[in-house]
C-alpha cells in the first residue's frame, strides 16, 4: 500500500509475510522490525541483555539521536554500539517469544549473530527481506524499512494521536512523524461516499 511516497505493508501483508519465513531467527527479526517500528540498524544491534524481562520492556539502541562512537561516515560498524537508548513495552506474545528464542538458542550477547559473531550485516537483512517478499507475493517496491512505515501507519490508525506514534517511532521531530497521517486512497473514498454531493 502507499500514502503518498511512502510504501507500507498492510496488515495482511504483513502476516502474509511473517508466513513464509522459515527458521526462527528470521521470523523474530522481521517479527520485531514490524511490530516494534524498528529501524534495521537497531534490530540486528539487539541483545540478550536488552530485554529487561521484570520491567517487560526492551532498551532499544537508537540510531538516530547523534551518537559519538564508533562512527564510519554518518554509520556506526558493526558490533558498535550507540550511546543512546529508549526503552519501549512489550507484550505477553512478544516477551514469550524472546524468551523462547533466547532458551532455545542459548543466546548470550547479539540476538542476531552473522557466521562471524558480529550482528547480521543491514545488507544481509534487507536480502533476506525481498527474498521473502518475492515468495509472498509482495509488491517489489516494498524495502525492509516498509515494516517500519507499517507500524507508523497501523499505529496512527488505531491511536489516531500522532504524538504517541511519535514517540513509538522515536522521531525526534513531529514533522517525520506527519506522513502517517496521510489517508490512503481507500480512506478517501470511503469518506467521500459518507458525502453529499451539492450539484
Amino acid at each position: 500500500m502507499k500514502t503518498g511516497k511512502q510504501k507500507y505493508l498492510s496488515g495482511e501483508e504483513f502476516k502474509k509475510l511473517l508466513s513464509v519465513i522459515p527458521g526462527d531467527r528470521d521470523y523474530l527479526l522481521f517479527f520485531l522490525l514490524g511490530n516494534l517500528g524498528l529501524r534495521v540498524g537497531e534490530g540486528i544491534r539487539l541483545r540478550a541483555e536488552d530485554i529487561d524481562f521484570s520491567n517487560r520492556c526492551l532498551h532499544t539502541p537508537t540510531l538516530k539521536q547523534g551518537t559519538k562512537k564508533g562512527i564510519v561516515h554518518g554509520k556506526i560498524k558493526r558490533g558498535k554500539l550507540p550511546d543512546v537508548y529508549i526503552d519501549l513495552p512489550l507484550d505477553d506474545v512478544t516477551l514469550k517469544m524472546l524468551t523462547e528464542y533466547i532458551k532455545l538458542y542459548k543466546v548470550a550477547n547479539w540476538l542476531f549473530p552473522y557466521k562471524d559473531k558480529l550482528p547480521l550485516p543491514d545488507w544481509q537483512v534487507m536480502r533476506a527481506f525481498k527474498g521473502y517478499a518475492k515468495k509472498a507475493g509482495l509488491d517489489p517496491c516494498y524495502s525492509v524499512h516498509s515494516l517500519r512505515h507499517f507500524k507508523g501507519v497501523s499505529a496512527y490508525s488505531e491511536l489516531k494521536d500522532i504524538r504517541a506514534v511519535q514517540l513509538l517511532l522515536r522521531h525526534k521531530s513531529i514533522s517525520s512523524t506527519q506522513v502517517y497521517t496521510e489517508m490512503s486512497l481507500d480512506q478517501k473514498r470511503k469518506i467521500s461516499e459518507k458525502l453529499k454531493i451539492v450539484t
